[in-house]
């Protein structure tokens, strides 16, 4: 048994707390120049994964950023997402080992601080807050963590709607 000083563990969250639209929907989720690979309101599919992994600036590209908090989101409302995970794992030797280390501990439902301080806060009047912290994390970093939770609440209210 392991034994941690910090919980990085997703938090658990009501899915049908979260579904309430992102106050950044109505804008659009900020992406870095250059970034296009990411249109918003497109799902992340196995299909897609081979679009996002590795693609983008930095240490950690900006679609890996993307995947990271699509799979968070997902793991913090409890949603399995067994081909998505499967594509992504096949992928990993694509992008940085940094990044191919925080793409695994996201398919474990490990997360940053930032991110679960931002999960918690969906849906509350701390959410615009929790969200600027966020998009404050490193160069995009912080503002692809938050797209991938926008496209995963809207994944999870196109399973509700249907």
């Amino acid at each position: 048994m392991t034994l941690r000083f910090v919980d990085v563990r997703a938090p658990r969250l009501d899915a049908a707390r979260v579904l309430k639209t992102s106050p950044a929907a109505a804008k659009g989720t900020p992406r870095p120049r250059g970034a296009g690979l990411v249109a918003r309101g497109v799902p992340v599919t196995p299909a897609t994964v081979g679009d996002l992994v590795g693609r983008g600036d930095g240490l950690t590209p900006y679609g890996d950023d993307v995947l990271c908090g699509w799979l968070a989101l997902n793991r913090a409302v409890g949603q399995a997402t067994p081909a998505v995970d499967d594509a992504v794992r096949r992928a990993l030797p694509r992008t940085t080992t940094l990044s191919a280390t925080l793409l695994e501990c996201a398919l474990a439902g490990d997360v940053a601080d930032a991110v679960g301080a931002y999960l918690r806060a969906l849906a509350t009047p701390a959410e615009p807050a929790a969200r600027a912290a966020l998009e404050a994390v490193g160069h995009s970093s912080g503002r692809g963590l938050a797209h991938g939770v926008d496209l995963a609440r809207a994944d999870l209210a196109e399973r509700v709607a249907a």
